[in-house]
């Protein structure tokens, strides 16, 4: 699977719904988070725990075209992308503060990121 197919299933799963600007910025986190691991961003999407949609046993089902190719785009757009900001967390703000070490950067949509 290429980087981009695995980037947009994460902004897909984890981020269908959002504004733009939230969706973008998973995207960022995702590709960060993969630097900062020095692993490419299919073997960081599955790694333990990294994105809830992976393990949380709901069918991961592309049900939505257009959201997808809204995913797969949004992804090009960040791999292109030589600095992406240094964001390497996000949740729903309804869960809470996960990341009790990390200070909240922003608010869009439903998703804290950290």
């Amino acid at each position: 699977m290429s980087s981009i197919a695995c980037l947009a299933l994460i902004v897909y799963f984890e981020a269908r719904g959002e504004p733009a600007l939230a969706q973008r910025m998973v995207a960022e986190v995702a590709v960060h988070r993969a630097k900062t691991e020095s692993k490419p961003i299919c073997t960081s999407l599955r790694s333990p725990k990294s994105y809830s949609f992976m393990w949380d046993k709901i069918s991961n089902k592309i049900r939505e075209k257009d959201a997808y190719e809204d995913a797969i785009s949004i992804a090009r757009r960040v791999l292109s992308i030589k600095n992406v900001p240094s964001r390497l967390y996000f949740n729903e703000c309804s869960m809470g503060k996960r990341y009790k070490t990390q200070h909240k950067i922003r608010r869009v949509g439903r998703l804290c990121f950290y």
